[in-house]
This record gives C-alpha cells, sequence and structure tokens, in this order.
C-alpha cells in the first residue's frame, strides 16, 4: 500500500500548482485546463477545446498565495522531483529533497497552506511517512501528524484547516483502509472511518469534497462537508461499462465549483482501430482518459489515446 501511496503521490506532484511555469505577471482572460501527459503539456478552453499542445516541461515554479516565496519542480528521473524553495529573491534557499532513500526523496507532494507561511510535504524522516511543515519565517520544519500507521495524503481547505487520510494497519492484502481526518485548530474530526481512498478534493469553495473510493468505482463521491450526505458524479452512459473495476485519479475542481475533472483508466485497453476486438494485440493496454464531469450533469470525455495524463488542473484569469 505505501508503495502504491508513494507512486501516486510523486505522479501527482503537479497537481495541486496554479500554474506549470512562473506565472508572475501573466494575464489570462479565461479558465483553462491544463493537462501534462507523458508525452505532451496541453491547454483547453472552458468548453473543452483544444488550445495548445506544447512539449513536456521538466520544471515548474509554484508561487506561495502571497507571492514572496516560490518552489522549484525539477524533474528528477522517472516520476520523482526535486523541490526547491526559496523567498522571491532567491536570497535564501532550501533544497527540500536533497536527502534521497532506496525509495526516492525524504520529501513529498509540497502543497502551500492558503492562509499561513508555510509549505506542508510528506515525509519519512521521523520513521513513517507523516506531515510536515516548512515555516518559511525562518525555514525550520515541524511535524504535523503523528498517525500510529502514517500518512499518505494531504489536503487544505481554504479557510486553512486540514484534511489528511491516516493509514490504517496492514493486513497483507493490496489494498488498507484509511481513516479520512479533518483537523481544525488543536481538534480532529474523523470524516471516513476504515475506507479505502485513492483520492479526495476540497471543492473552491471548501463546502464538498470529491473522493475516489472503493465503495464506489468508476465513478466520483461528492461529499457535502455541512450535511454529510453523498451523490455519485458518473462519466458518460456510454463508456461505463469501461471504467467499471477502476477509481478516479487525480481530481482538480475547476476554479468555480461547478464541474471538475479526473482521469480513468479504460477497463481491458482500447480496441484499435482496424483490429479485431478479439485478439490480444488488438488493444492498448494502460489506457487513460481525461473527463470533465459537470454537476449539472453535462459531462464529457478528453481523450488522450495512447498518452497516458501525469497532472491536470485549472488556471484561472486574473
Amino acid at each position: 500500500m505505501m508503495v502504491r501511496c508513494f507512486l501516486f503521490l510523486t505522479l501527482g506532484l503537479a497537481s495541486f500548482a496554479p500554474s506549470v511555469q512562473d506565472d508572475r505577471g501573466q494575464s489570462l482572460e479565461k479558465t483553462t485546463l491544463c493537462v501534462e501527459t507523458n508525452v505532451s503539456a496541453y491547454t483547453f478552453s472552458e468548453d473543452g477545446s483544444l488550445l495548445q499542445r506544447a512539449g513536456h516541461l521538466a520544471e515548474h515554479v509554484h508561487w506561495s498565495p502571497n507571492r514572496q516565496f516560490k518552489m522549484t519542480c525539477k524533474q528528477a528521473h522517472g516520476p520523482f522531483f526535486h523541490v526547491i524553495v526559496s523567498d522571491a529573491e532567491g536570497k535564501r534557499t532550501l533544497h527540500l529533497t536533497k536527502e534521497w532513500t532506496a525509495t526516492g526523496p525524504t520529501a513529498m507532494l509540497p502543497i502551500w497552506s492558503p492562509i499561513s507561511e508555510t509549505l506542508v510535504f510528506l515525509s519519512r524522516r521521523s520513521g513513517t511517512m507523516q506531515l510536515h511543515a516548512l515555516k518559511l519565517a525562518d525555514f525550520t520544519v515541524e511535524q504535523l501528524t503523528h498517525a500510529r500507521h502514517g500518512v499518505c495524503m494531504g489536503r487544505f481547505l481554504p479557510n486553512g484547516d486540514l484534511l489528511f487520510l491516516a493509514e490504517g494497519p496492514g493486513t497483507g492484502k493490496k489494498l488498507r483502509l484509511q481513516d479520512l481526518i479533518l483537523r481544525s485548530g488543536q481538534k480532529e474530526t474523523t470524516l471516513f472511518h476504515q475506507k479505502t481512498i485513492f483520492e479526495f478534493a476540497p471543492s473552491p469553495d471548501g463546502r464538498r469534497l470529491a473522493l475516489s473510493t472503493l465503495d464506489h468505482l468508476g465513478a466520483v463521491e461528492l461529499y457535502d462537508m455541512e450535511t454529510r450526505q453523498s451523490r455519485l458524479l458518473k462519466p458518460p452512459k456510454a463508456w461505463t461499462s469501461r471504467l467499471q473495476n477502476h477509481a478516479a485519479r487525480l481530481i482538480a475542481w475547476r476554479p468555480d465549483g461547478q464541474a471538475l475533472v479526473c482521469t480513468f483508466p479504460f477497463l481491458g485497453g482500447r480496441a484499435i482501430s482496424g483490429k479485431a476486438a478479439s485478439p490480444k494485440d488488438g488493444y492498448v493496454d494502460g489506457d487513460w482518459e481525461v473527463f470533465w464531469l459537470a454537476l449539472d450533469g453535462q459531462s464529457k470525455v478528453l481523450e488522450f489515446k495512447e498518452e497516458e495524463p501525469k497532472s491536470l488542473y485549472w488556471r484561472a484569469g486574473r
């Protein structure tokens, strides 16, 4: 389970940043969807039309909410990134992933806190995987979580409250159960207990959570933080049978909160045009697509055929 989380988290490193490049000073008129695959980087309009295709980016620069600090993520090898944090002038610099272990970097998946001057990341520096916070005032690090069996994912709500997935004990099975915990100040509330959660993403207003779980494969669960009720968002019916045994990945909300995007792998791959449906060589294995799921039911599919989306996020105009 730890290997599964590790690979997923490192692959999804860029999906929580506002831009794939240094965009201070840029101005966009409309919200755009950015998708990076293992081959190219794409930009789509609000209606799903392709605007631009460019080569794969090996470096990403992500600015803190107050624009006083930046995080530079440089491709290391495979799915791994070197993460360097510095102030805007470059006078203070910290290599967050300077130390590596046999399984990869000692710091992963860094995310900016929306209301405090910290950068939160996953690290095994205390033994098990836990969330740590880098204080930007003095570049010191403190441990935020002390989950007995470790943590595999963390997200912030807009008000600064922290959501994290605490791992359950290992049982020898491929998938482990987790608790989804909300931390508000010093109080912790368990929203989901002993559940297998592959991905979760708070809506821009913090009122809902989009979850990918073992209970609802082939769909995204929308959980209302106030009523504690859920409903399902599903891909177009024509695609449902292909996705029934797979979980959504890389969930990203549109800034207006009225739609989200995610990736799904096809069940058994895609039949290659011109070949019979039955022979094994008539299919493409590992075929992923991006699903655009709107809350009003107007969903669509962005097809990438043999390319595999590695990160996706929305970029809003200013």
